[in-house]
């Protein structure tokens, strides 16, 4: 598996979610899917499992690796993000000026 947008954004989620997941936790994938993710992040080493929440779902947290990866691809979307904004503002105010 490659670095898909999927696995980027879930990656992102996992993130947001304070750097750990569980079935319940994410509304991105319905079961299969889910797992297929799970395993597939867990055997490239970027997650494992630390522990059940009390409702007894696995928790899913980063390895070092993968918070840096993570970090980076939230570094990338956040200058990105900003660039699109300024990008906008510098269109918007040049084609106030032609009319």
């Amino acid at each position: 598996m490659q670095l898909t947008q999927k696995v980027v954004d879930f990656l992102l989620a996992i993130k947001e979610n304070k750097g750990a997941i569980t079935k319940g936790d994410q509304k991105m994938y319905g079961s299969v899917s889910y797992y297929i993710m799970i395993g597939y992040l867990s055997s490239i080493g970027l997650i494992y499992c630390n522990g059940v929440n009390d409702k007894n779902q696995k928790k899913w947290v980063f390895s070092e690796k993968g918070r840096k990866i993570a970090d980076l691809l939230k570094e990338i979307q956040d200058t990105y993000n900003e660039k699109v904004v300024d990008n906008e503002n510098n269109n918007s105010k040049t084609n106030r000026k032609k009319t």
